[in-house]
């Protein structure tokens, strides 16, 4: 097919679903597109990067002084943000009581940059993590916060893995590109890399399962809608884009997301919200044990074709955690990968700016202060996530289901704490302006917000 038709039939089709999830939530308002926009950036690449104008890898002081493009658009779209929210006249005290471990993360990142290496870059990568929060709140703060989520959650889902499938194979100097060992093609859609593939089809296939778990005790019904069809073909193609992708990390979460749904949609855990956290105990438990006695990781890291460093993921963990001057407090928020020390892991033979774990990033830039405070913040969002099941169930597995599987994506990809796109999924998840008693159970699987 020619790439130009292949462009307009899949951007009609784009459009098209996108009309008619329109058509059918009319309450939704257009300051949706805000956040929106800015999730499919987070999800795929840069603006400049669209554009062919970024800084090539190898460019250090690109790295350090960014793209004034793109920095431009942020500061924009964190404009406009704020302004809709001084609209919506958002209550900040409240919002701030009810995120106190949030904020008090954030306020220790702003802390950091006084012992950084790089200040400036510091604070200016610690505005793009307060936009990922203005645009959360424009969701949260609406009247029907919880139609809003769900929203923009389904719309990404259907851009990403169309979007994907659309470069790849018609347009390949965006879609794929080559090892610089191999010289094997590997294929991105969308994003630069294949990691980044991976982490959008895995959201996607995650929200598009909800959505039929969700609506699935009205089989019959279900069946005879078309959403039913459309959702079920843009599963296969993130499923064959996740092979594409060869992404052992996002795939075993793909397989983790479709065990929480289908289980917690079993009428015992519906009934006994409060038991998931005991059961979650016992899996622990057991797996502990098993990897005591049998070394159960070694063996599922085999049998998915990988090596036991993780490919080589052990050995850069060792590496860039002995380059941290102060295991405290690190190296300052979103200053690590900058300077000599980059160089450095370079001339090791690691042409990378991630550890390819997101606790070991918190450690290299915050230390071990900033490694207990994100522990609490997981607490707290799991606390959280089992109260709105207890009123609202669905929403509540939604949001339990992108929390779990988050927490396993960033052990071996570096997400938190990044201002990048699985991070605007944990501030989905975590960040509540309101209380969560507000939110109460429906009749008919659809999620609502009450007052």
């Amino acid at each position: 097919m020619n790439p130009t038709l292949a462009l307009i039939i899949c951007a009609a089709t784009i459009i098209w679903i996108i009309w008619r999830d329109i058509r059918n939530h009319l309450s939704i308002s257009n300051v949706i597109w805000i956040p929106l926009i800015w999730m499919f950036i987070l999800a795929s690449r840069s603006i400049s990067s669209w554009a062919n104008i970024t800084a090539e890898l190898s460019e250090l002081s690109g790295i350090i002084d960014g793209n004034p493009i793109d920095r431009n658009i942020l500061i924009l779209f964190i404009i406009i943000g704020i302004v809709i929210l001084i609209k919506l006249n958002v209550n900040w005290i409240e919002i701030i009581k009810n995120n106190k471990m949030i904020f008090v993360f954030l306020l220790y990142c702003f802390i950091s940059f006084i012992w950084s290496d790089y200040p400036f870059v510091s604070v200016k990568r610690l505005i793009r993590t307060f936009g990922l929060i203005v645009m959360v709140l424009i969701l949260k703060c609406q009247e029907s916060p919880v139609d809003y989520v769900a929203a923009i959650l389904r719309r990404i889902a259907v851009v990403l893995p169309l979007g994907s499938l659309l470069l790849i194979k018609y347009f390949p100097e965006y879609g794929r590109y080559y090892s610089r060992w191999s010289y094997e093609t590997i294929y991105s859609g969308i994003s630069d890399n294949k990691n980044g593939l991976g982490a959008a089809c895995l959201i996607s296939a995650t929200i598009l399962l909800w959505e039929i778990c969700k609506r699935w005790k009205e089989k019959k019904k279900l069946l005879k809608s078309l959403e039913f069809y459309i959702y079920s073909v843009l599963i296969v193609i993130n499923i064959y884009l996740l092979k594409l992708a060869n992404s052992s990390t996002a795939t075993l979460c793909l397989i983790l997301s479709l065990i929480i749904l289908v289980t917690t949609n079993i009428n015992y855990f519906k009934q006994n919200i409060k038991s998931i956290t005991k059961w979650l105990a016992i899996v622990l438990a057991i797996f502990s044990i098993m990897e005591l006695f049998f070394d159960i990781t070694t063996e599922i890291i085999l049998a998915l074709g990988r090596n036991v460093t993780l490919t080589d993921r052990t050995l850069i963990w060792n590496l860039t955690t002995s380059l941290v001057s102060n295991p405290f407090v690190g190296e300052g928020y979103g200053s690590f990968w900058l300077g000599e020390r980059v160089e450095y892991i370079w001339e090791e033979g690691y042409r990378i700016l991630q550890a390819h774990s997101g606790y070991v990033e918190t450690y290299l830039n915050l230390g071990l202060i900033g490694v207990g405070l994100f522990l609490g913040i997981i607490i707290v969002t799991f606390t959280k996530c089992i109260k709105i099941c207890q009123s609202n169930f669905y929403y509540g597995q939604l949001l339990l289901t992108l929390f779990i599987i988050f927490i396993f994506y960033n052990i071996t990809e570096g997400a938190f704490p990044k201002a990048d796109f699985m991070t605007y999924i944990l501030f989905i998840v975590t960040i509540e302006p309101h209380y969560t008693e507000m939110y109460h159970n429906v009749t008919h699987g659809r999620p609502q917000y009450g007052d």
